[in-house]
C-alpha cells in the first residue's frame, strides 16, 4: 500500500511540476513576442509601460490599458481586447468606434489571409494581448 500511495504522489507532482512549466513558458513566450509588439505598433499611442500616452505629440492619445481587468471586476476582458486589437471582427459591424489600426489586417502578408498565415496572426495578437494582460494593475 506504500508503495501504490508513493507512486501516485510522484505522479501528482509531476502533473502539477509539468503544468507549472507550461504556464511559466507560455508567459516568456507572450513576454518575448508580445512586449516588442506592444513597443513597436502599441507604445506610441498607450505609453511605453500601457498607462496611457497624455503628453504624447499625437492628437488624440490611447488609454491607460493597465487597469482593464479592475474596470471588469478583476477579470481581465481578454476575448474583448482581443477584438479590439484584431478590429476586423469590430470593423465589419460598423462598430469600430477607436481611431486605431485593424491589426488584425496590418499583421496579414502583403498576398492575403490563408489558414497558415490566419494561425500567425492569431498568435501574435493572442500573445500581445498576454502582454498587456500582465500589465494588470490592482
Amino acid at each position: 500500500m506504500g508503495y501504490l500511495r508513493r507512486t501516485i504522489l510522484l505522479f501528482v507532482s509531476f502533473l502539477f511540476g509539468a503544468a507549472a512549466f507550461i504556464l511559466s513558458v507560455a508567459q516568456v513566450s507572450a513576454q518575448s513576442t508580445g512586449k516588442p509588439d506592444f513597443q513597436g505598433y502599441c507604445a506610441s499611442c498607450h505609453g511605453i509601460n500601457a498607462t496611457g500616452g497624455k503628453g504624447s505629440e499625437i492628437p488624440d492619445p490611447g488609454p491607460d490599458l493597465t487597469h482593464l481587468s479592475k474596470k471588469n471586476g478583476g477579470t481581465f476582458p481578454f476575448e474583448q481586447v482581443y477584438d479590439v486589437i484584431d478590429g476586423r471582427k469590430l470593423a465589419a459591424a460598423h462598430q469600430r468606434l477607436l481611431d486605431m489600426p485593424l491589426w488584425g489586417v496590418y499583421f496579414q502578408p502583403q498576398g492575403g489571409p490563408d489558414s497558415a498565415s490566419e494561425a500567425k496572426v492569431k498568435s501574435r495578437i493572442t500573445d500581445l494581448v498576454r502582454y498587456i494582460e500582465s500589465l494588470q494593475k490592482n
